[in-house]
């Protein structure tokens, strides 16, 4: 293996670890609640902070990411994640709980902005694409092995202590990033910098309302299953990193350019499922949808390659994907929550095929304006 893709499977490898931390709370929400008497609204805060650090600053780090350089800002968003995961060895309160999460946050979107775009610039040829659609699944793998590591833990074991476990993992897979090598700059010309402008916010917003889809849906999954009873909903959520392995094994034959167009299909292929999954209680319509969030997440990651080449582009893209994404997941859920209350599951499944539909029209769009 050539160093340059080594280092690409480094920084991949810290996506999961950034994925696992994203999803560690989950696991221990009612535990944290019970334990300090906070109720589950702190444990949805816990999760939350760290997507509202997104929304807040995302969209503001790529000019001066780049210009700090891309690699010292992956170390620094490395050391700070392994620094706010090491500091739950300690006996924490909430409050030194809320402490650790806001380091980790801090990690988090330093990470979410210059790990894609260090993978965009790197100089593996062909492979980029596939890096870049391997890297959305890093969410959805970080919450299904977030769930695994918990549920081994010993049950008898303290809550702070399974929590400190955590720590090992995100530390084997982040430090290594520390080694990795600097990327030559992309050459970006005046034509590609008017391209960026016309397209970027077309991805930002398919990207945001992918967010919508992913989390609209799976936070209140668990609901829908015990509600009708329907077996097999538990695998449901390994089709999402399923759909990205399959996009990023597809990209390679693809000629690149067709990211976006494979970005629109997988938009499709989640507005006839969210169109069938509720209204039938369709196992296979629940699959076909998590399935094509995997697929249209990450062809939507690769399309930044074709959209934004160099690393100014690049990193200022996927800053504003990012507080997309961001905003999105910080208000999507309890939307998604209202409509449920009010209106039912077909409100819900109407409105996710809406922002599925709306999506693909976007990148539709922009892609013949191209």
């Amino acid at each position: 293996m050539s160093r340059p893709l080594l280092d690409a499977c480094l920084v991949l490898a810290f996506g999961y670890a950034t994925g696992l931390e994203l999803g560690k709370i989950a696991p221990y929400a009612v535990r944290i609640a019970e334990n300090y008497g906070t109720g589950l609204a702190f444990s949805g805060l816990l999760t939350s902070v760290i997507t509202l650090f997104v929304a807040i600053f995302a969209a503001f780090l790529g000019r001066p990411l780049v210009r700090i350089g891309l690699l010292p800002c992956l170390r620094a968003a490395a050391l700070l994640i392994v620094a706010g995961a090491g500091l739950y060895a300690l006996p924490l309160g909430p409050a030194g709980m809320m402490v650790a999460r806001l380091i980790e946050g801090a990690g988090y979107v330093l990470a979410a902005v210059t790990a894609p775009a260090w993978l965009a610039n790197a100089p593996i040829g062909s492979a980029r694409p596939v890096f870049m659609a391997l890297w959305g699944s890093v969410v959805p793998v970080g919450f299904a092995a977030a769930a695994a590591l918990a549920g081994a833990l010993p049950a008898q074991m303290p809550m702070g202590a399974q929590l400190a476990v955590f720590a090992v993992p995100v530390a084997l897979l982040s430090l290594p990033v520390l080694a990795v090598r600097g990327v030559a700059p992309i050459r970006t010309v005046q034509a590609d910098v008017a391209r960026w402008r016309d397209v970027a916010w077309s991805l930002a917003v398919a990207f945001g309302l992918y967010v919508f889809l992913s989390m609209g849906f799976f936070s209140f999954l668990p609901a829908f299953a015990q509600e009708t009873g329907l077996a097999g909903s538990g695998l449901v959520p390994l089709m999402v990193p399923l759909g990205s392995f399959a996009t990023a094994a597809l990209l390679p034959v693809l000629r690149r350019e067709n990211g976006p167009a494979l970005a629109v299909v997988g938009f499709a292929m989640a507005t006839l499922g969210a169109f069938w999954m509720f209204s039938h209680g369709s196992l296979v319509a629940l699959f076909l949808y998590a399935f094509a969030c995997g697929v249209s997440s990450s062809a939507t990651l690769a399309s930044v390659l074709v959209a934004a080449p160099g690393e100014h582009a690049s990193a200022r893209t996927l800053g504003v994907m990012a507080q997309c994404g961001g905003v999105i997941a910080f208000l999507g859920v309890p939307f998604a929550g209202a409509l449920l209350d009010h209106l039912g599951w077909e409100a819900l499944g109407l409105a996710l095929a809406l922002a599925a539909g709306g999506a693909g029209a976007i990148l539709l769009g922009a892609r013949r304006a191209r």
